[in-house]
């Protein structure tokens, strides 16, 4: 039996046609594979941009109360001073993090500079403890001063990175930024008071 012509080459198009058809399954198939991997990996870092976005907000909120209560602390043991007084504030505010904050999805050295702060503090309470038992009482309170300055500092720029970090835009008030104005300028005057030996 021969195959003529004609039927030789509808036998060899139908063939390409059936491999071209398979070929383009495979490729749709791993085309459509790789389109529904890319969309959940966009939807899981939209959800954690999400996430990471509502534990700034709830951070922000705390970090700049407490650099307010730092700042406070010190204008407060200031007046006492200034009024022959005993200074009042010796120990550090407390700062508790809010239960639903993602630590493992903020940007690492964000939470580096959170786990930071909460060293920070914990050694500035060290420090006046030290101080009220070495020395005596009232220079833990000169101690507690220097603390705030530099826990305050600190909680006031992690709110900052935060809000640039996550977009929040500017503090609506003028607040935050007096704070974190107020305790550069007395950590620096604290700073030349030092180097011109008036105070340890």
């Amino acid at each position: 039996m021969t195959i003529s012509g004609e039927t030789a080459e509808a036998a060899v198009t139908w063939g390409l046609i059936l491999k071209l058809g398979l070929t383009t399954g495979v490729f749709t198939a791993v085309f459509n594979q790789a389109a529904a991997a890319l969309k959940d990996a966009w939807q899981s870092r939209m959800f954690d941009r999400r996430r990471g976005t509502t534990s700034a907000i709830g951070l922000v909120e705390v970090l700049t109360t407490f650099a307010l209560e730092c700042d406070a602390r010190h204008d407060y043991n200031d007046y006492d001073r200034l009024n022959r007084n005993d200074p009042r504030h010796y120990d550090m505010p407390p700062l508790k993090y809010p239960d639903d904050v993602a630590l493992d999805i903020l940007p690492r050295h964000i939470a580096v500079g959170l786990a930071d702060l909460q060293t920070e503090i914990q050694q500035a309470k060290r420090n006046v403890s030290i101080t009220a038992e070495v020395v005596d009482p009232p220079e833990a309170t000169k101690t507690a001063d220097d603390g705030y300055l530099s826990v305050g500092q600190t909680a006031i720029n992690l709110a900052l990175r935060l809000r640039k970090e996550y977009r929040l835009g500017p503090y609506q008030g003028d607040t935050a930024k007096d704070v974190a104005a107020s305790l550069s300028k007395k950590a620096e005057a604290a700073k030349k008071l030092q180097s011109l030996g008036l105070i340890t």
